[in-house]
């Protein structure tokens, strides 16, 4: 009980972590909130006892800054699934995917990506925003795993990226 609520609080305290926005001021928070981010990660090390770190979140929210802090501090190694999903088949980008094939292909390639990681130790894997669209990733990522879920306002989203809307 106690690791899901230092990993809530992980969730809680990295959700702004790495957000670009009002100048030097915004710099200095995101300095400190990834010094919280690590500090809450290494509190919480020794209960994970090996499992992996799933972080699932819309496009934008931050899974990828917080996945590479996450894993430098654990010492755990790092995955974007949307990258490895990229390399299997051999395109540039997800868009270029979904061009070429179809989103269902891409699904199909996303959810193998995803059963390979689970049977792995030591991850920090941000998903795919839309990762959780088959209730089939649901089982893989939570398989005596650690998913932490970012939920992030469309405000949020807005003022950091405006291209995500």
């Amino acid at each position: 009980m106690a690791m899901e609520a230092e990993a809530a609080g992980l969730a809680m305290q990295s959700r702004a972590v790495g957000v670009v926005g009002g100048g030097q001021q915004s710099l200095h928070n995101s300095v400190d909130e990834a010094l919280l981010l690590k500090s809450k990660a290494e509190q919480v090390l020794f209960e994970l006892n090996g499992r992996c770190i799933y972080l699932v979140g819309m496009m934008g929210s931050g899974k990828s800054t917080v996945g590479k802090i996450l894993a430098e501090v654990l010492g755990y190694s790092y995955f974007d699934s949307d990258s490895l999903v990229e390399q299997a088949g051999g395109m540039p980008s997800v868009a270029q995917i979904f061009k070429v094939h179809s989103e269902a292909f891409f699904r199909d390639n996303e959810s193998s990506v995803l059963r390979g990681l689970s049977s792995m130790q030591r991850l920090v894997v941000a998903t795919g925003g839309g990762d959780v669209i088959r209730p089939v990733n649901w089982y893989w990522n939570c398989s005596d795993l650690v998913t932490i879920l970012f939920i992030v306002s469309c405000f949020h989203l807005w003022m950091n990226n405006s291209s995500v809307l």
